[in-house]
């Protein structure tokens, strides 16, 4: 997205329904991240080594075990050698904060992981018990 004087003030990241996108502001860090691509440099960014579902999974299927509802995203799957497992993240947990943010959905995710340093603490739960685990990167 540009203004009138062809200035960029944002990217398109998400259809959120008909003709509703979400967009991401141009802000220094996007201007940064432009600026090192045009360079040619290829950013690497944080992997967790996991695959997730969206928190309304997560929610259904906790609702059909019993277990109670709380937000996040379902651990679907953990990459073997990967951060996530040397912390002990397990398949079945739900993401519910990182670095003490609420987790809504994978993009707020990416948006913590962006600005982590060489660690990430996570808050998840484990069938009903609330536990944190530190996630640290190569």
């Amino acid at each position: 997205m540009v203004d009138p004087d062809g200035s960029l003030v944002g990217i398109n990241t998400r259809r959120l329904g008909r003709g509703f996108y979400l967009a991401q502001t141009a802000d220094t860090g996007l201007r940064d991240l432009i600026s090192s691509l045009r360079r040619g440099d290829q950013p690497q960014p944080r992997r967790l080594g996991i695959g997730l579902a969206p928190a309304e999974v997560a929610r259904r299927l906790r609702r059909s075990m019993g277990l109670d509802d709380v937000p996040g995203l379902l651990v679907r799957l953990v990459e073997g050698g990967s951060p996530a497992e040397a912390s002990g993240v397990r398949e079945g947990d739900v993401l519910v904060t990182a670095d003490g943010v609420p987790i809504g959905d994978v993009d707020d995710l990416h948006q913590i992981l962006a600005s982590a340093g060489d660690s990430v603490d996570i808050g998840l739960v484990r069938v009903n018990e609330h536990l944190m685990v530190t996630i640290r990167f190569p």
